[in-house]
């Protein structure tokens, strides 16, 4: 509506979870399925048309408009975010052809459908973080979350010497690195987030430096997340900060 003049009208319903994958097999001689652990979740499709709140003047407004509308559609994976849940998004694109309704003429509505990932997102991370110059920390991280939520945790050095190892564990497991040598300024990211990944503050892969990498999720509520860290010579400091973004089905 801001910036083309549109609105949107859902058309067969709104989704509400997505279509679940299992794990199933036929057997030779049994009756039925042997059904397996695990389950992946399909993608999201929201169909519907968006309409001019004002009808172009003629076929060749329509028609510039809806090229500028085509290009923002097109525009790769976004958050998509409906008025009526400010508060979460979805990761979509628009994949299919787009077609202009000329049974109603200017009137008509611009098909259009939405694949989005699985997961309704909360646009605020829940955070906790704390300064320190202990070698073992522990932080309470609440989360508002419907599943299991990666982790994100970053190291940063405050200090006089460098950060030359890291555990971080919750739940149960953990992520351990060893043999660095972060300076002061420098930091570790640790992502659960796909892709999964380490990195240092200069972009630098730091999965090398892990001698064990579990994958770390926060639940609903408080999390006790545990951050333990070894330093070279020197005065010691560190800024450690931990946040997870809830995730819905």
């Amino acid at each position: 509506m801001r910036d083309f003049g549109l609105i949107y009208a859902e058309s067969g319903g709104h989704p509400i979870t997505p279509p679940i994958n299992r794990d199933v097999y036929e057997i030779a001689g049994l009756s039925g399925t042997v059904l397996m652990p695990g389950v992946t979740h399909g993608l999201h499709k929201f169909a519907g048309n968006l309409f001019f709140l004002q009808d172009p003047p003629d076929q060749a407004a329509a028609q510039e408009n809806l090229r500028k509308i085509g290009a923002w559609l097109l525009n790769g994976r976004q958050r998509l975010i409906f008025d009526y849940e400010p508060h979460r998004y979805y990761v979509a694109s628009v994949n299919e052809a787009a077609r202009w309704d000329y049974a109603k003429w200017i009137e008509g509505g611009l098909g259009i459908e939405f694949e989005a990932q699985p997961y309704a997102y909360n646009v605020q991370e829940n955070s906790a973080s704390l300064t320190t110059a202990a070698t073992s920390n522990r932080l309470t991280l609440v989360a508002d979350t419907g599943v299991d939520a990666p982790l994100k945790v970053t190291i940063l050095n405050t200090g006089a010497a460098s950060i030359t190892g890291a555990t971080v564990t919750l739940g149960g497991r953990s992520a351990v690195f060893a043999g660095m040598s972060i300076a002061v300024g420098a930091a570790l990211i640790i992502d659960m987030e796909p892709p999964i990944g380490a990195a240092f503050s200069n972009g630098a892969n730091a999965l090398p430096y892990a001698t064990r990498y579990d994958y770390l999720t926060a639940q609903t509520g408080a999390n006790a997340v545990g951050v333990a860290l070894a330093f070279g010579s020197g005065t010691p400091g560190a800024k450690i900060a931990a946040s997870t973004r809830g995730r819905y089905l």
